[in-house]
């Protein structure tokens, strides 16, 4: 059976499941890999489902970047690469128009080792993932002109990669690709090309990078805070997961499909529910560092919605 995965760092995507699809699992072992994460509210597989409708209709394959507009966007460097306990390796990109603002952005271990390799200017016997594709483009005439951070989809960034050719056939057009921000950042920095990022994003995600100190924290603590944060936001899908639940025990496959994109719908028009949700299903798999994470991440976003409106309501 086809099988839609969006991971959890990569961005990577895959083919969506039919109706059928979805009919068979259900049918043999009563579960199916788009109908399963709601029930159990797994925090990854929440970030693939509510990823899937904006990352379709992002731009998955080459096309002009004619579309690329400076002023939405702005510059930016990285500052400091850094592994925690808590978030893992964590890439801190600085925000040109501010001093003090930093995009977090996720990544893996090797992503994460290419990138410090590069900038301790430090080379390996045989050509690492990054370094072989610098050279790969190098030989077919293409460099890197710029990186952007375009989007962020649940809570995976989207980045496209931007390729001018050089020397060979100047006169193309300037194309941009589909990327990770990690493999983007790590291109960028082979090529010293100019990275950007969505001013919409850095409005959203920009912090200080004091608060990724690590967390003191008890397992405990965090369990007492998220339901705190619970307490303090209705939460729409409740229902809805609980006739998915009903539609799957009476076998009403097609129900369960458009209850599921139903409750995808909402999660992706609501980014403080979609943390919400996250953090239930972290702690429900006891991820507790990352649901702390997510806790956090909502408290912020809730607390500038209601600076927002009390500043509206001063206003009128």
């Amino acid at each position: 059976m086809a099988v839609l995965q969006l991971s959890q760092r990569s961005g990577s995507l895959l083919v969506r499941p039919s109706v059928e699809g979805c009919q068979r699992a259900l049918a043999t072992s009563r579960k199916c890999v788009r109908c399963e994460p709601f029930l159990r509210s797994s925090g990854p597989a929440l970030r693939r489902f509510v990823a899937v409708k904006a990352a379709r209709n992002d731009k998955s394959g080459p096309s002009s970047s004619n579309d690329f507009n400076l002023a939405e966007y702005v510059e930016a460097k990285v500052e400091i690469v850094r592994h925690t306990k808590e978030f893992g390796h964590v890439i801190f990109l600085r925000l040109m128009e501010s001093k003090h603002q930093y995009l977090p952005v996720y990544i893996g271990d090797t992503e994460s080792n290419a990138l410090e390799m590069q900038l301790n200017q430090k080379r390996s016997a045989r050509p690492l993932t990054h370094d072989f594709m610098k050279v790969a483009l190098d030989t077919l005439g293409f460099r890197v002109t710029k990186v952007c951070v375009t989007a962020l989809v649940g809570n995976t960034y989207l980045a496209r990669v931007h390729l001018s050719p050089s020397g060979r056939d100047a006169s193309a057009k300037e194309v941009d690709i589909d990327a990770r921000p990690s493999d983007a950042i790590n291109l960028a920095m082979r090529f010293n090309a100019p990275m950007y990022v969505s001013k919409q994003v850095a409005n959203k995600m920009g912090s200080s990078a004091h608060q990724f100190v690590e967390s003191p924290e008890s397992h405990q603590e965090i369990q007492r805070s998220c339901r705190n944060a619970k307490q303090s936001y209705h939460d729409p899908t409740v229902m809805h997961r609980l006739n998915l639940q009903v539609a799957i025990a009476e076998e009403r496959y097609e129900d369960a499909c458009m209850i599921r994109d139903q409750v995808d719908k909402m999660l992706a028009r609501d980014r403080a529910l979609s943390l919400l949700v996250a953090m239930e299903s972290a702690l429900h798999d006891n991820r507790y560092e990352e649901a702390a994470r997510l806790r956090d991440f909502f408290l912020a976003l809730t607390s500038q919605h209601k600076a927002h409106a009390v500043e509206g309501l001063k206003e009128a």
